[in-house]
């Protein structure tokens, strides 16, 4: 499906505008998640050729739809994903075939229009301060690779088309058939396209967002997989523990089917998988409390991270809707911010893992997120990181607190001071809500220089509006 980068990169580290599932090993880790999990068991008409691309009629309409095999398979799909996603089919999906050169070329043109260079710079600086990202690496590099890696297919909203690569027999486009069409069938009942596009600026609910459009896919995927591999039509909304399977198996099988992404820094790898893993378990919340198979839209699109980590915090009588946090100073005199977003509970959470190096830790941190903001500025060659973050409850901004300051400590070898900067982290409080403040500046910058740059505002989440906190 198409995805907005903002995740500049998939949640910032993802795939490009257009998105391409990397499914040619997903199915196979699938089903030996389930399998360990449960014991073992239309618009008539051509769509238009796009850069020399091989071209389909709409599936099962047009004189070459019984003579195709890929438009026949994709016939016969679709009545069981209806059935399994709930989504019923508008018209017949367009399908269409493309060489790996075209794919190429159409992610090159997608990384310049969403990831130009500058921002590739500053989001990658921004992470790099954090010490999520080597300040050595060439991100965009990184990005092409991960694309074309085990890529088969994508549906483009946009073109309201599914492509195949060229190369792929039918009987091993199978899979992403049936992701892709779940894909094609939700852009029939929502924008897809317009909905990741409102979110591009908002990283941790455009990482949500995603989270639900792939969970749905995903789980209907694994149970299509699960059925066709074991002969047993086995309802996985009724198996928890799933999504978390699947995903130490996708981990562990990384290195060896995907190479890049196996190398990748973590904050990568986890962006990546999150919307798959992340909202396979979402989903399965969703297909159990509620009956019908509702898309995870509307009303049910989770807002947050943390609603799609914690689904009870979405779909409970009382949904947790994240605080905003803003910074509505403008930067000091001399300073200019390269970047500003949020990183949310997930994002909080592998900063956290990557340095104090103990998951469990890092995610009962991380738990009582309730909203953030971070931005980072420049001057003459110098860099401030400032990130103010509010919390449920006084005792989790305090755990969050205190493991910050390990994290930070182990970020930079025990000794900010050495590497030339100062770090603070502070609990605060606006308007009663607990808030914790990450100033990471240098040394030579007084602190009160970046004092109005770090005051912040809250809406939402219950706040209803509060004082901006104070600054450094």
């Amino acid at each position: 499906m198409r995805s907005d980068v903002h995740g500049e990169w998939k949640g910032r580290f993802g795939r490009p505008a257009r998105a391409v599932d990397r499914l040619r090993t997903l199915a196979a880790v699938l089903v030996a998640a389930a399998t360990v999990a449960c014991g073992a068991v239309g618009d008539a008409g051509e769509t238009a050729r796009e850069d020399g691309a091989e071209t389909s009629t709409p599936a099962g309409s047009g004189p070459e739809a019984g003579s195709s095999s890929l438009d026949s398979l994709a016939r016969a799909l679709v009545p069981e994903l209806e059935r399994r996603s709930g989504l019923e089919a508008r018209h017949p999906p367009r399908l269409a075939r493309r060489s790996r050169a075209q794919l190429e070329a159409f992610l090159e043109d997608e990384l310049a229009e969403q990831l130009p260079p500058e921002k590739a710079e500053a989001l990658g600086g921004t992470y790099s301060r954090l010490g999520l990202l080597p300040d050595t690496l060439q991100l965009e590099g990184l990005l092409r690779k991960l694309y074309m890696e085990q890529v088969v297919g994508y549906y483009d909203p946009e073109a309201d088309t599914l492509f195949v690569l060229e190369d792929v027999p039918p009987a091993e486009a199978r899979t992403v058939l049936v992701h892709e069409l779940v894909h094609a069938l939700q852009d029939q009942h929502l924008d897809l396209d317009s909905l990741t596009s409102s979110l591009r600026e908002q990283n941790d609910a455009s990482n949500a967002a995603r989270a639900a459009i792939e969970g749905q896919a995903t789980l209907v995927m694994a149970e299509w997989t699960l059925a066709e591999t074991t002969g047993s039509d086995v309802d996985l909304t009724t198996m928890p523990g799933i999504a978390e399977k699947f995903g130490e198996i996708a981990t562990e099988g990384a290195p060896e089917s995907m190479p890049t992404f196996g190398s990748a820094p973590r904050i990568i790898r986890e962006t990546l998988t999150f919307p798959y893993v992340g909202g396979l378990g979402y989903m399965q919340a969703l297909w159990r409390e509620t009956d019908g198979r509702p898309a995870p839209f509307g009303p049910r699109l989770p807002a947050s991270t943390e609603q799609v980590i914690h689904p009870e915090r979405a779909l409970g009588p009382s949904p947790d809707a994240p605080t905003e946090v803003a910074f509505p100073s403008a930067s000091p005199d001399g300073w200019t911010e390269a970047y500003a977003n949020s990183l949310g509970e997930l994002e909080t959470r592998v900063f956290l893992s990557v340095h104090l190096g103990d998951e469990s830790e890092a995610r009962s941190a991380a738990a009582g997120w309730d909203g953030d903001r971070l931005r980072l500025l420049r001057s003459d060659g110098s860099e401030a990181l400032l990130w103010t973050s509010v919390w449920d409850e006084p005792a989790e901004a305090e755990e969050f607190a205190s493991a910050a300051r390990r994290a930070l400590r182990a970020r930079y070898g025990g000794e900010p001071g050495a590497a030339g900067r100062a770090v603070t982290v502070e609990r605060l409080d606006a308007g009663g809500r607990p808030l914790v403040r990450v100033v990471d500046r240098p040394t030579e910058v007084d602190a009160g220089v970046l004092a109005p740059a770090a005051e912040v505002r809250l809406s939402g989440g219950g706040t209803g509006g509060e004082p901006a906190a104070g600054g450094p």
